[in-house]
């Protein structure tokens, strides 16, 4: 800039490695000189192209719900936090999103998955505003049971028991 000071803009130059020379005379002496270096870009996810998508689990307390992340990099390793229910951090290592730039995490439990922050190899992160609420099954038990059979029945739901008196 003649000033010196220079600005490189990733986003422009792309992912990659780039050499950067910078060039400088005095203006009291004339005298000139150059440094050469590089600046590696990495790959980074756009946080607006990011998508969630869930399935609640089959059962009352189960863990068999899940969440899919799409529009990160395919074929990149990700390592990510996320909280559940506000408060609880948790952590998944090394997963690699597939060829459609999907990861999916599996066996969930009911509760809001909030605050996904994802981190590739180069460290560069990336938070977004992600979430999603996983429920357990609700409602009510609507056929008669025999109260013979082991019943579960999840809190919140209604069982409906017929007594019939045994025929004589």
């Amino acid at each position: 800039n003649g000033n010196g000071t220079a600005t490189f803009n990733p986003a422009a130059a792309g992912v990659g490695t780039h050499s950067i020379t910078y060039n400088y005379t005095n203006p009291n002496t004339g005298c000139s000189n150059s440094v050469t270096g590089t600046i590696q870009v990495f790959n980074s996810v756009n946080p607006n192209s990011l998508s969630i998508s869930s399935t609640n689990p089959t059962t009352c307390n189960g863990t068999n719900g899940t969440i899919t992340i799409s529009g990160l990099t395919s074929s990149t390793t990700y390592d990510y936090t996320y909280l559940l229910n506000g408060s609880t951090v948790q952590t998944v290592f090394g997963t690699v999103a597939n060829s459609a730039g999907q990861t999916t995490l599996t066996g969930l439990s009911a509760g809001t998955y909030t605050n996904f922050t994802f981190t590739v190899a180069s460290g560069c992160n990336v938070i977004s505003n992600l979430s999603a609420t996983l429920v357990s099954p609700t409602g009510n038990i609507a056929a008669p049971v025999p109260v013979s059979n082991n019943i579960s029945v999840c809190q919140g739901q209604t069982l409906f028991l017929d007594m019939m008196t045994p025929a004589s």
